[in-house]
């Protein structure tokens, strides 16, 4: 009897070694393919990668230095309109004087339309040296050009001359002005003539042909006459007692005095 309970005894210890044993290799093979992955070295990307991706990024970085260039030509450039009298037409490019006596210098090319003839094959060969157009176009502020696209007439647009009175005809009832650039105009003074004197609080007061005077300073406004390209048939006089002329004006007059004697 006593042996038997032994016997039991033993076979209850051996199970329970046989089941801790089982316990212990179910984890161990558990955790063994975790252990191995987290060891397992990430493969290193091939020669061929690498230089497939060196060329995608300078690829993305050529694209954007082109995007940043053309905004900044962008930024360099704006519409803009120039009124003047045609100098002179070398192959493409133009050479005119605006309103301002500035000189400046224009371009053409096969998209410029020209606007000022009714002709549909008018093109810079019908451009007459002397007459006075308008120009629209494109233009650069570093290279200081417009790239024209229209080109067309101005015969109904009012000229701005400011200068300094440098004789006065009373017989034909015209002046002669000098500008600061030394560019001489006769201003015709006609009945329809409005004449203002500019006061030092900036006011205008009536005035007349009479109460004109050289070296003085003036504005006129009106339109060229189409015969003679110098003479300014004026709508509106401005003098001024109080604004004396420039330097400029000064020097171009006393030559002009100088000359006469």
């Amino acid at each position: 009897m006593k042996n038997t309970q032994m016997k039991n005894t033993k076979m209850k210890n051996f199970n329970k070694y046989i089941l801790a044993m089982s316990f212990l290799f179910t984890i161990y093979y558990s955790l063994v393919p975790v252990a191995l992955s987290a060891t397992t070295p990430t493969p290193l990307p091939s020669k061929n990668q690498l230089s497939s991706d060196s060329a995608e990024l300078e690829k993305i970085q050529k694209i954007k230095d082109i995007v940043a260039s053309k905004v900044a030509e962008l930024k360099l450039v704006e519409k803009r309109g120039i009124i003047g009298t045609l100098k002179d037409v070398s192959g493409m490019q133009l050479t005119i004087v605006d309103v301002k006596s500035n000189i400046r210098h224009l371009e053409v090319d096969e998209l410029t339309k020209f606007s000022f003839s009714s002709k549909s094959s008018a093109g810079i060969s019908d451009l007459v040296k002397g007459d006075m157009y308008s120009f629209v176009g494109l233009y650069n502020k570093e290279t200081q050009k417009l790239l024209v696209r229209v080109i067309d007439s101005v015969d109904t647009l009012p000229v701005y001359f400011e200068g300094a009175i440098s004789s006065v005809d009373s017989k034909n009832y015209q002046l002669s002005a000098v500008d600061a650039k030394g560019a001489t105009k006769n201003i015709d003074i006609e009945n329809s003539t409005k004449t203002s004197l500019a006061t030092t609080d900036g006011d205008l007061t009536k005035s007349g042909f009479s109460k004109l005077s050289v070296n003085e300073r003036i504005l006129a406004v009106g339109f060229w006459d189409k015969k003679d390209k110098d003479l300014l048939s004026s709508l509106r006089i401005i003098h001024f007692k109080d604004v004396p002329p420039s330097k400029e004006m000064q020097s171009h007059i006393n030559v002009a005095s100088t000359s006469a004697k």
